[in-house]
């Protein structure tokens, strides 16, 4: 019967980070990023199946043997909390108490993003997805070895701070009829009205949008193994890229400058972005943030845009980033993980 069909709004999924990269017990994900938005897609498994052809048999395969399973999801969110920097940039994360509130650094190391520094593995985590329908039908299942290839962290003028992840999981595998509800944030989200981005070392009050990507171009490995060589054995940290991208209004010839000078030592050389978003609800609070450094940037691009009916003329930066120097989280949650 129709009423028996599992349905999206009574869909609730969650996250735990793993101990051990896809650990063969699955835990319960009971941590959230934000409020989940439009179609999530988890990660099932796409199996390459090879097919056979032997002679005698004809122009048809006589068998198909099991290959590669590959498993890619996505998910996208309003930002109720920046769990989800942790997983997409790595990092070593202390915790500390702050006036109240809670202080989170996830330190993303320097230039330097050597193996013996400790910061190069991005953390693999669970995903549980609990589904159930009008009958009470109820299932669950899980995603392991997931990790965050691929981050994506936007605002517009009178919009929400929203995040997209695309995921990288080593196995999906099946969960029981028990529903394990995560735990919801009772704070607001992040809003566009309450961020402030800083550039050249100054203030840019003019920003129409902003966008931050991180690329870990994670690379599957498959290892031979007797009993699991069909699914991942391990995601490699390749060379990570990341580019911030902004819509500013102009007012002057500063960015045009800059842009022409290319590198000029002394004069107009590499510079940081800072981006900082703080919640402004239930009360603005200036101990409750989101604060990215992004350090070693160059301006790659910035075409300036003369429209035919708006007045204003724009343009967009896109803007090359060496490294992030650390993420300063201000919040009211004790701990991410635990």
């Amino acid at each position: 019967m129709a009423e028996e069909l599992l349905l999206s709004d009574l869909t609730s999924m969650g996250v735990i980070t793993e101990a051990t990269y896809g650990a063969g017990v699955p835990a319960n994900g009971t941590r959230q990023f934000g409020i989940m938005k439009g179609a999530i897609t988890f990660p099932e498994d796409a199996i390459d199946w090879i097919p056979e052809y032997m002679h005698g048999h004809g122009r048809n395969p006589k068998l198909f043997a099991e290959g590669k399973h590959e498993c890619k999801g996505s998910m996208e969110f309003h930002v109720q909390n920046a769990r989800f920097l942790n997983l997409a940039l790595g990092g070593k994360l202390t915790e500390t108490s702050h006036s109240g509130y809670k202080k989170h650094i996830i330190e993303a190391a320097s230039a330097e993003d050597v193996h013996a520094s400790g910061y190069r593995a991005v953390p693999s985590f669970a995903w549980q997805v609990s589904h159930t329908s009008i009958g009470d039908t109820n299932w669950m299942k899980y995603a392991l070895g997931c990790k965050v290839n691929t981050m994506t962290l936007r605002a517009e003028d009178e919009g929400i701070l929203t995040a997209s992840l695309d995921i990288i999981a080593q196995k999906v595998m099946d969960g029981s009829t028990s529903i394990v509800t995560p735990a919801l944030e009772a704070t607001n989200v992040y809003q566009f009205s309450g961020g402030h981005v800083t550039i050249f070392g100054a203030l840019l009050a003019e920003v129409v949008s902003f966008e931050l990507e991180i690329n870990n171009n994670l690379k599957p490995k498959f290892y031979w193994s007797s009993a699991s060589g069909k699914f991942i054995t391990t995601l490699l940290e390749q060379r990570r890229e990341i580019v911030v991208k902004m819509k500013v209004g102009i007012k002057d010839k500063t960015v045009f400058t800059r842009l022409i000078a290319g590198r000029v030592p002394g004069s107009w050389d590499k510079f940081d972005v800072v981006l900082k978003c703080i919640r402004d609800s239930p009360s603005p609070a200036t101990d409750d943030y989101i604060q990215i450094t992004c350090k070693d940037c160059w301006l790659k691009s910035a075409p300036t845009q003369i429209p035919e009916e708006d007045i204003e003329i724009e343009s967009e930066l896109e803007i090359v980033v060496g490294y992030i120097d650390n993420i300063e989280v201000r919040d009211q949650i004790t701990n991410f993980w635990s």
